[in-house]
């Protein structure tokens, strides 16, 4: 019926994606409660502040949700908590709807940076 090529395998396992994130996604805290839990907040932006080989950090995340790279310059990497912390707050105050799995999605799809994703995650479900 599908063929030799597992197109009916590969069905099935972006369905079971898609269930798990939308489930994820409803569950999941809000963002700015981040800045509530000091020290998983200084985890994360310690590791998303650090550029890696390969991968993005908080510039490309800034980016992904309409920051330029004048607020990044001047604002982010200027704030006195480093400038994943500034993103968070100005995510915070600009999108407080947004949840912690929804920044891990853009964090893992933009800046490829599981790290950081598996602290997010970590937070989430605490």
């Amino acid at each position: 019926m599908f063929g030799q090529d597992g197109n009916f395998i590969d069905l099935v396992k972006r369905v079971c994606l898609f269930v798990c994130l939308f489930v994820c996604l409803i569950d999941s805290k809000p963002l700015g409660s981040l800045l509530e839990k000091e020290s998983d907040l200084q985890k994360i932006c310690e590791c998303l502040d650090t550029p890696m080989s390969g991968v993005g950090h908080y510039r490309v995340v800034a980016l992904n949700y309409g920051s330029n790279h004048y607020q990044i310059t001047s604002v982010f990497e200027k704030h006195w908590g480093g400038p994943s912390r500034a993103l968070i707050e100005f995510l915070n105050a600009n999108k407080p709807d947004l949840t912690v799995a929804e920044f891990a999605s853009a964090v893992r799809t933009k800046a490829k940076r599981n790290d950081v994703v598996k602290l997010l995650e970590k937070y989430d479900l605490e």
